[in-house]
Parts: C-alpha cells; structure tokens; sequence
C-alpha cells in the first residue's frame, strides 16, 4: 500500500514518513501539493489558554466581518509524530526509508491569491500576488526533495501543469492548487462537463 495525501493531507503524509521511521505501515509515500513543514510550534499553547467559545466567536467574527489575512492555523508538533524540525530529523536518519514522490502544481496559488477584481467581471490575481501565493508550495516540495536527494533517499518530483478551461472555475486560473483531483479520481466530467478529446 502507498500512501496518498493532496495539501494539508500531503503534510500529514510527509509526517508519518517521519513520526514513524520503523513502522510506516505503507510501502512508499505520495505527497502531492503539500511538504512537512515546522510552523505552528506556539499555536496550541496560546490558544489553549483561551476559552473555546470565545475561540469559535472570534473565528465567526473575523469571517463574517470580512478581515484580512484569513485565518489559519498550523499543525502542533509535538516531536514525537509531527517536528518542529524536519531537516534535522532527515539528517540524523529518523525517516522512513522508503520511495517517496513529491510534487505540486505549476500555478498553485491560482486559487488562494487575492483577485485583481470581483463581480461582474471577475479577473485574475496580479502575477506578483499569484507567484506569491504559489511560491511556498514549490518552495517545500523542493527543499524536501533535496534533503532526501542528498541522503540518497529514492525520491521522485513532479509538477502538474495540466490546463483545462472547462475543468476550472474561472478560466485565468490553469493548473491550480487541486485542479489535478477531478484527473486523479475521473470525476472531470461530474465538474464542468464532457473531457475534450485529445
């Protein structure tokens, strides 16, 4: 078996390549869109120090009322299942040694970054917005990728730039964060209609 994980599932997958180096349970591991990543070391902590209803208010008030930036919260890690530091655990060998394949899409930050214009006519994000949105996706495949080439961990890349106008929400968008899906699970036709032939 192989284990599978698309975005924040792919970090997830990237962490039990690590939490658990002896019994991974999977044969090799696919991270598609998403990189073990050390963020969110103080998250828990601070936020347990706080009520979880005035945690669930504050989230529904910044919702509602339209704030920037949005929202998110990282992974706590606890050293044990997920780290604060991959690189130093690759480098003193607590990985898993199996396959693993690494990649992203070409223009992942499509659909996350902010747009130039909204309704009626919708166009896209600036380049600057949407290479800055994008950019810490690759940047995390790659970083881990050469980490493990330098361990001579069997390692494989790709990068997903396919581009189907009728597949995406809004044309100017390409091969954005989870444009690959309706590909991967042959759903395209259940999104924006028939696939076009070749």
């Amino acid at each position: 078996m192989v284990l599978w994980g698309q975005s924040a599932g792919a970090t997830l997958t990237g962490a039990l390549s690590i939490g658990w180096p002896d019994d991974p349970i999977v044969t090799g591991f696919i991270q598609d869109s998403g990189a073990v990543e050390g963020q969110g070391v103080h998250t828990v902590e601070c936020m347990s120090t706080y009520p979880q209803a005035d945690i669930e208010a504050f989230i529904q008030y910044w919702t509602d009322a339209g704030k920037t930036p949005a929202l998110g919260f990282q992974s706590y890690n606890d050293n044990n299942n997920t780290f604060a530091n991959y690189t130093a655990a690759y480098l003193s060998g607590h990985y898993a040694k199996l396959p693993k394949v690494l990649g992203h899409n070409l223009i992942d930050g499509a659909s996350t970054a902010a747009l130039s214009s909204g309704p009626p006519d919708i166009e896209g994000p600036t380049p600057e917005k949407e290479l800055a949105a994008t950019l810490h996706v690759p940047c995390g495949v790659v970083a881990e990728a050469q980490i493990r080439q330098s361990l001579n961990a069997t390692t494989y890349r790709f990068e997903y730039s396919g581009n189907f106008s009728n597949l995406s929400p809004l044309p100017f968008m390409g091969a954005y964060h989870s444009s690959e899906l309706p590909m991967i699970f042959g759903t395209y036709a259940d999104v924006g209609g028939d696939g076009t032939r070749f």
